[in-house]
C-alpha cells in the first residue's frame, strides 16, 4: 500500500497484462480473488474480444473472480461487467445510492465479496430444448447478486435451469417472466451474441443491468431530441438517419417511426411548395393544369404540436398508472413501487417530445409521490421497531415469570427433599438430619425470608440436634455399663498355670542374630551398575580442584571410579545454577560419598542413584524422591 501511495497516478492502465502478472503472483494453494479500482479503461493497450475471451477462461478455469469498484468520471462498466460476469465477481460502482462518500461501506461489500462462495458450473442445461441462449459458456454463479442469462423463445408454463460440474449439480425453477417495454434495450447485447460476439452479457447483477437501461433510455432520450431538432432545422436527411438509428437500437421504439414519417412528410412539403414557385410564364402556357394543394409549412409543424399533445397525453396516462400501481403495492412492497417511480421519473425526464410544463407537472407528481412512499416506508419502518420493542418486552415479562416459576418448582421440590431426608433420619439414618439441614439452607439461601424454607431449616436443624443428644446419652450409658463390666473383669485372678515357657538363650540369639537383615527392608531391588555406584561410594579418592567448573570436576569422578554421572542442568536452571559452577577443594584419603557431599552442599546440590547412574540435581528436587521401607515395629 506504501508503494501505491508513493507513485504518481499517471499514464495509461492494460489492464489485460495486469490482470496477468496479478495471476502469476497468486498461490494456488489457497483461495484466490483479485480486487480492482479504477475506470476500466484499459487506454495503454485495448483488449480485443478474443483476447478478452481468452483472458476471462482461464481466471474461471483457475477460480479467480474479479471483483471491481468503477470509480471516476469516465467508466467502462462494459469491460468491467465482463469480467465480474465470466469469473465470478462483482462489480460495484461510485454512482449507487449513498456510498458517494462513505467509502468504509465500500470495502466492507468488496471484503464480503472476496469471502463469498461462488460456483463454477461447467455445464448448462434448460428444460426447454427450443430456447436459445446468448452463451455456451455456464456463468459462475454467487449467492450476493443475480446471475443473467439473454434467451430468446416461447416459454410456456415453468423454466428449470441445471448447472453443474464435477462435484456440485444444481437446479433452479422459474415461472415465465412477463414481457415489459422497459427491457427493450436488451437487443442491443442479443444482437452483438447474433453477430458472432461470444462476451455477450455484461450484467452483472441487477444492478449493472438497471445502469445499462438507464443509459439505454438517456442514448434513446438525446436520439430523439436530435432528430426533433433535425426536423426545426430543416435537417430531414439526418432526421431519417437518427429514425433509422432509434428503429436499430430499440426496434419497439414508436419515436423512431414518427422521426421517419416526420421527416418523409417534410420533405414533400417542401417538394411541392418548390413545385408551386416555378415561373409565371409557365403557369400560363398551362393555366388549365390545376396543381393539387399541398399543405402549407404550418399543417405540418401544427401535426408535429399535435403529436407532441397525443405523446404528452400517453405520458400523463403512463404516470397516472404508474402512481396508481406504486399506490397499491407501497403497503406490502414499498421498495417496489419506489423503483417503479424511479424507472418512470427517469423515463419522463429522458422524453423529450413533450411540452416542458407538463414534463415539470408530471416530475413534480412523481416527486410527491416517492414522497409519499418514503413517508410510509418511515412510518412502516418505525411500526415495526415499535412491534420489535413490544415483543422484546413481551418475552422480557414471560422470561421473568418463567423464572419465577422455575424457582418457586424448585423451592418446592427442595422442601420435599427436606422432608424426605428427615423421614430418613426418624427411621435410623443419623446422617440424614445433617443433609437436611444442608439442603434446607440452600433453600433459604435461593429466597431469603421463605417461611417454608424457614420453617424447613428449623425443623432439620433442631431435630439433628436432639438425635445427636440422645444417641450422645445412649452411648454414654453404654459406655459406662461397659467400663463397669471391665473392672468387675480386673477383679479376677490370673494362675500361673500353666506357666509361659520361654525357647533356650542359644535358640534366642539366633532368632535375633538371623532378624538383623530385616531390621530396615527396602522394597526396591537395585540393579547390578547402581549396586557397583554403592560400592564405589564407600571407595577413598582424590580430590583437587582450584577453580574447576562444575561439570569438570564430575567428568573427573567419572572417569576415575568408572561410573556414570549425569548432571541435570533443567534442575539446576530453576534455582538459578549452572554446570559452570566453579568448585575449589583439596581433599585426599576419603571416601567419594563424603567428597561429593563436600562438593555439592555448599552450592545447594546433592545427588541421587536412580536409572543405574548418579544424577547431580538440586536437594529440592532430590527431597520429591522416595522409597518404599519397611521396618519392624514388635
Amino acid at each position: 500500500v506504501e508503494s501505491l501511495t508513493s507513485r504518481a497516478p499517471l499514464g495509461a492502465t492494460d489492464l489485460a497484462q495486469a490482470l496477468k502478472t496479478v495471476m502469476q503472483g497468486l498461490q494456488k494453494e489457497q483461495p484466490r480473488a483479485i480486487v480492482y479500482i479504477g475506470d476500466g479503461m484499459s487506454s495503454a493497450k485495448l483488449i480485443s474480444l478474443p483476447q478478452m475471451a481468452a483472458l476471462t477462461r482461464q481466471l474461471a478455469s483457475q477460480h479467480v473472480p474479479v471483483h471491481s469498484y468503477a470509480v471516476g468520471p469516465r467508466k467502462d462498466l462494459q469491460l468491467l461487467g465482463i469480467l465480474g460476469v465470466y469469473t465470478g465477481g462483482v462489480v460495484l460502482t461510485d454512482l449507487a445510492e449513498g456510498e458517494q462518500d462513505r467509502p468504509v461501506i465500500v470495502g466492507k461489500k468488496l471484503a464480503q465479496a472476496v469471502q463469498a462462495p461462488v460456483f463454477y458450473p461447467e455445464s448448462i442445461q434448460v428444460s426447454d430444448k427450443k430456447l436459445e441462449l446468448d452463451t455456451s459458456r455456464a456463468l459462475p454463479v454467487r449467492t450476493d447478486r443475480e446471475t443473467i442469462y439473454l434467451a430468446r423463445g416461447d416459454l410456456n408454463g415453468r423454466l428449470t435451469v441445471q448447472l453443474s460440474n464435477k462435484h456440485l449439480n444444481g437446479v433452479w425453477k422459474f415461472n415465465v417472466p412477463v414481457a415489459q417495454a422497459v427491457n427493450s434495450f436488451l437487443a442491443v447485447p442479443w444482437a452483438n451474441y447474433e453477430r458472432g460476439q461470444e462476451l455477450g452479457v455484461a450484467f452483472a447483477g441487477q444492478r449493472l443491468m438497471n445502469l445499462a437501461r438507464t443509459a439505454h433510455e438517456e442514448q434513446m432520450a438525446q436520439l430523439e431530441f436530435a432528430g426533433t431538432q433535425a426536423i426545426r432545422s430543416g435537417n430531414f436527411e439526418q432526421a431519417a438517419k437518427l429514425g433509422n438509428l432509434l428503429q436499430q437500437l430499440d426496434p419497439g421504439n414508436s419515436r423512431g417511426d414518427s422521426l421517419l414519417k416526420l421527416s418523409k412528410q417534410f420533405k414533400q412539403d417542401q417538394l411541392a411548395q418548390a413545385d408551386t414557385k416555378q415561373p409565371a410564364a409557365e403557369a400560363k402556357a398551362q393555366p388549365e393544369a390545376k396543381s393539387d394543394p399541398q399543405p402549407p409549412i404550418d399543417d405540418s409543424i401544427s401535426k408535429v404540436e399535435q403529436l407532441r399533445q397525443i405523446k404528452g397525453a400517453q405520458m400523463k396516462i403512463e404516470v397516472s398508472n404508474a402512481i396508481e400501481e406504486a399506490r397499491q403495492t407501497s403497503a406490502e412492497n414499498p421498495d417496489g413501487a419506489l423503483g417503479l417511480l424511479k424507472r418512470t421519473l427517469n423515463f419522463v425526464k429522458s422524453t423529450s417530445d413533450i411540452d416542458v410544463d407538463l414534463r415539470q407537472q408530471l416530475e413534480r407528481r412523481l416527486n410527491n409521490m416517492m414522497v409519499d412512499v418514503r413517508s410510509q416506508m418511515e412510518v412502516a419502518e418505525t411500526r415495526r421497531i415499535r412491534q420489535q420493542q413490544q415483543l422484546a418486552q413481551l418475552e422480557q415479562q414471560k422470561r421473568l415469570v418463567d423464572q419465577v416459576l422455575l424457582e418457586d418448582e424448585k423451592l418446592e421440590q427442595l422442601i420435599d427433599r427436606v422432608r424426605s431426608l428427615i423421614q430418613d433420619g426418624k427411621h435410623g439414618n443419623s446422617d440424614a438430619y445433617e443433609e437436611a439441614e444442608a439442603v434446607s439452607r440452600v433453600a433459604v439461601d435461593m429466597e431469603p425470608g421463605n417461611g417454608p424454607a424457614t420453617a424447613a431449616l428449623f425443623t432439620s436443624e433442631a431435630a439433628g440436634q436432639l438425635d445427636k443428644v440422645f444417641r450422645m446419652r445412649s452411648l454414654r450409658a453404654d459406655r459406662f455399663l461397659e467400663t463397669l463390666y471391665q473392672v468387675e473383669l480386673s477383679h479376677v485372678p490370673f494362675p500361673d498355670e500353666p506357666p509361659i515357657r520361654w525357647p533356650a538363650a542359644p535358640v534366642w540369639t539366633a532368632l535375633t542374630e538371623r532378624r538383623k537383615k530385616w531390621a530396615a527392608v527396602d522394597l526396591h531391588r537395585n540393579s547390578p551398575a547402581e549396586q557397583r555406584i554403592f560400592e564405589e561410594l564407600q571407595k577413598e579418592t582424590e580430590a583437587n580442584f582450584p577453580d574447576i567448573p562444575l561439570s569438570e570436576v564430575m567428568t573427573y569422578f567419572a572417569e576415575l571410579h568408572n561410573i556414570t554421572i549425569l548432571i541435570n542442568s533443567n534442575d539446576l536452571g530453576e534455582e538459578g545454577l549452572t554446570v559452570d559452577e566453579p568448585v575449589n577443594v583439596s581433599l585426599s584419603g576419603i571416601k567419594l560419598k563424603s567428597a561429593l557431599n563436600i562438593i555439592l552442599k555448599p552450592i545447594g546440590l546433592t545427588y541421587v542413584i536412580e536409572d543405574e547412574v548418579m544424577k547431580i540435581t538440586t536437594i529440592v528436587k532430590a527431597d520429591e524422591i522416595y522409597s518404599t521401607r519397611v521396618y519392624p515395629v514388635a
